[in-house]
Formats: structure tokens, C-alpha cells, sequence
């Protein structure tokens, strides 16, 4: 399994390490960049090696190219995970006027939803979905301060 292994990564990073892979490559379109060594086929990781791959190495490497595009895209989404949670911050909010104590759920998630999902349009200015994340923390969190100042200004009306 080793040997499997060790000459799987040997075959992957040596069209990415020599200079006379460019000719080898497909020219990637430019938004997947990241994807060129996904596009080599088996003919063309046999001509740089100069020999036949055994029927090992090929699984091997057809497994490898499907779990390297399911990271890609993984990678390309960034806003997914913003985005569910400024959804889980407005549902959290709305269930926290029933239930108080949820309100802290609603603000933790709120602040990661901003965060990621700034982290988020950093990466790609146009992701819709890391920008509604980012809307829905901070209208999460503009609801949570005024609940607070509303729930200050009746307790101070109160007495209490």
C-alpha cells in the first residue's frame, strides 16, 4: 500500500514540478485555475513517466482526481457555511423571543456569519451568498441591540 501511495504521488507532482509539463497540461479555463492537474489523463501521466501504469496505479489515480474535485469544490463555496449560519442566526432570534436563553445562540451565531461571510467575499467579491450572510448577522445583531435596549428601558420603567 505504501508503494501505491508513494508512486501516486510521485505521479501526480511531476507534471506540477517539471517545466516541460506545460505542454503536457490543458490549458485550464482561468476561473479553475486550481483544477490543472485534475485534467491530466492517464495517457499523459504514462508519456512523462515513459512507461504503462499498472492497473493499480490507474485506480489510483482515478480515485485520487475524484477526490481532488470534490475538494475543489468544496473550496469554491465558501459563502455555504456563512450563509446557513446567518440563517440559524434569524431563526435562533425569532425562536429566542419565545425562549431567552436562546438569544445567546443567536448572537454567537450572528458573529460567525459576519465573519465568514467576510472572509467569504474577500476570497470572491461576487459570492450572493457570503454577501446575505454577512446582511443577515448584521441584522441579527442590530435586532439583538435593540431587544437589549427595549428590555433595559422596561426594566428601568419597572423599577426593578
Amino acid at each position: 500500500m505504501r508503494k501505491v501511495l508513494a508512486g501516486l504521488l510521485i505521479v501526480t507532482s511531476l507534471p506540477l514540478l517539471s517545466s516541460a509539463s506545460n505542454s503536457i497540461l490543458r490549458d485550464p479555463p482561468p476561473s479553475k485555475k486550481a483544477d490543472h492537474g485534475i485534467s491530466l489523463r492517464i495517457k499523459d501521466i504514462e508519456k512523462m513517466q515513459g512507461r504503462k501504469l499498472s492497473l493499480k496505479e490507474k485506480i489510483a489515480v482515478t480515485i485520487l482526481r475524484t477526490k481532488l474535485k470534490h475538494a475543489s469544490k468544496e473550496d469554491k463555496q465558501p459563502g455555504n457555511l456563512a450563509l446557513i449560519f446567518g440563517i440559524s442566526a434569524a431563526a435562533t432570534f425569532l425562536l429566542g423571543l419565545l425562549v431567552p436563553p436562546i438569544l445567546f445562540a443567536s448572537l454567537a451565531a450572528a458573529i460567525v456569519a459576519v465573519v465568514l461571510g467576510s472572509n467569504a467575499k474577500r476570497k470572491n467579491p461576487s459570492d450572493g451568498k457570503a454577501t446575505a450572510a454577512v446582511l443577515l448577522g448584521w441584522i441579527t445583531l442590530g435586532l439583538l441591540a435593540l431587544l437589549t435596549v427595549v428590555a433595559v428601558i422596561a426594566l428601568a420603567e419597572w423599577g426593578v
